[in-house]
């Protein structure tokens, strides 16, 4: 594989980025991670699909299953800088941290944490069926009307289409996707990551789109 993750500072401050060539260039996949938590160590769960990254900052541990679009912070983990970061091939994370010793624990889903964080206000539908062809169905319920944002993006975290952007009345809405990008070109058939924003809250899921 040429994809590959790293963390760094530059002259903008401490970053994530990705490589999909090999080294040939980085593009910064740092997202929504809170300003004041700078990453210093990085690793990445290749077993998982889509790609859970785990990175270790000065304030505590910090995952993304959208490639880097969206972080969660994990709370299995002590509000404290993390300086290295290893999977020990059991579901385990062992992180090492400054002046609170070094930790092993079993992670979740950063998925499940935020949806564990949201209790039942926000609901985000599994796609079905799943897989599924164009036009694919989007359902989704909001417990209390506001501005709500549901967006397709592929593997990568490169945003493929965006379905709905405003306010929104509470209740079950459903959205059809007709399988093409912001450009009207049919997207190829892959596994794609729809996120819902509404309330203050992320929820994102998957499904595959066949041709």
């Amino acid at each position: 594989s040429k994809v590959a993750y790293t963390c760094a500072r530059v002259p903008t401050g401490a970053r994530v980025f990705r490589t999909v060539d090999a080294g040939l260039a980085w593009n910064d996949i740092t997202g929504d991670l809170p300003v004041n938590a700078a990453p210093h160590a990085m690793v990445v769960d290749f077993q998982t699909l889509p790609f859970t990254l785990y990175v270790g900052t000065d304030y505590g541990l910090y995952g993304s299953v959208n490639g880097g679009v969206n972080w969660v912070k994990e709370a299995a983990i002590p509000n404290v800088a993390i300086f290295d970061l290893q999977l020990d091939g059991a579901g385990n994370l062992v992180v090492s941290t400054h002046g609170r010793g070094m930790w092993r624990a079993q992670v979740r889903s950063v998925v499940g944490v935020a949806e564990a964080a949201r209790g039942e206000a926000l609901a985000l539908r599994p796609v079905a069926p799943d897989p599924a062809r164009a036009p694919v169905a989007i359902a989704y319920r909001l417990e209390h009307p506001g501005a709500a944002a549901l967006e397709i993006f592929d593997l990568m975290g490169r945003r493929v289409a965006s379905l709905v952007s405003g306010v929104q009345e509470a209740g079950l809405h459903e959205v059809r996707w007709d399988g093409r990008d912001a450009a009207g070109v049919p997207a190829r058939g892959s596994v794609y990551l729809y996120r819902l924003r509404a309330e203050g809250i992320a929820e994102t899921r998957r499904f595959v789109l066949l041709k």
